[in-house]
This record gives C-alpha cells, structure tokens and sequence, in this order.
C-alpha cells in the first residue's frame, strides 16, 4: 500500500472503533474490567491498555525508535483514562502520517523489540502492523464486553462509512 490516504482512512475508522469499544467498556461496573476472563490477556482492563501501548510502540518503530520494555499492563485502568492517553497520542501519530510521502512507506525502518532483538521492515508494513494490532484487540475487548454483559458493539468497517439508499 502506498497510498498515505488510504491509511488515514483507516486509522480514522481505528480512532472511531477505538471511541466505541472504550466507551462501552466504561459503562460497565469498574469491578468488570479486572475481572479475569478466558481471553487475550486476561482481562478487560489490560486488552484496553494492550491497546494503548500498542499504539505507542508502534508509533515508536514508525519514527524508527526503539521501545526500551513493553510497557506494563496488569492494573486495570478507567477506560476513559485509557481513551484520554490515546487521543493525547493521535495527534503525534496523524502528523507523522501528514509528513510522509507515498514514497516514504518503502522505506527500511530497523528497531528493536522489548527484547532487544534487532528487526527492520518496510515504514508501510510498520503501519499497517499498528493498524491490524488495535483491530485484533478491540476484538477481543467487544468479545469481553459481551461477556461481562456489556452492550454487543458493530465494528465492522462498512458499518462506520455506509449511507442508507
């Protein structure tokens, strides 16, 4: 993909899904989002978290930074909160995009992971990594919600841009 448009598109429809999914998650009982649960990582509250510090890390490798460790995830924080922190990042995120060229996506970025373990890839497969990252979560986030008796949430992509006819 070397279309930078076409990334906006879908980091707005991220941040859109990302509104819906904390927002659903704050409205169940703050018992709820520690509560242990047969999925991703464990708990409501750390899937969140895992998605803001996805986000964060994969800015990082995007700017061809480094993360020192993943950041810690094991006390469930308010979804609001966690909501807060990424839209605090989003602007950061949207002027990267605004500042590369298509051109720019083919670029060899090289990082290394919390392991310190050396990686380079294509800047357009970093980013299409972090998009991917945060859709395999909030699914996993609306999967917890259903069980923990919060509202079923539409999040497929035609759902957010399609118009009656």
């Amino acid at each position: 993909m070397n279309d930078t448009a076409a990334i906006q598109s879908l980091l707005q429809y991220s941040d859109n899904m990302n509104r819906l999914v904390f927002g659903a998650a704050a409205k169940l009982a703050e018992t709820k989002w520690g509560q242990p649960i047969d999925i991703g990582l464990g708990s409501l509250g750390r899937i969140l978290l895992h998605i803001y510090h996805g986000e964060l890390v994969w800015l990082a490798r995007w700017e061809g930074k480094s993360e020192t460790a993943w950041p810690p995830e094991d006390s469930p924080e308010h979804p609001g909160k966690v909501l807060t922190m990424l839209e605090q990042l989003w602007p950061r995120r949207d002027a990267f995009i605004r500042s590369i060229m298509p051109a720019d996506l083919g670029i060899m970025q090289t990082y290394r992971d919390s392991r310190g373990s050396l990686f380079k890839a294509m800047l357009r497969d970093l980013i299409l990594q972090g998009v991917i990252h945060s859709t395999h979560h909030r699914a996993q986030a609306v999967n917890a919600i259903k069980r923990l008796g919060g509202e079923a949430l539409e999040m497929d992509y035609m759902a957010s841009v399609r118009q009656p006819a």
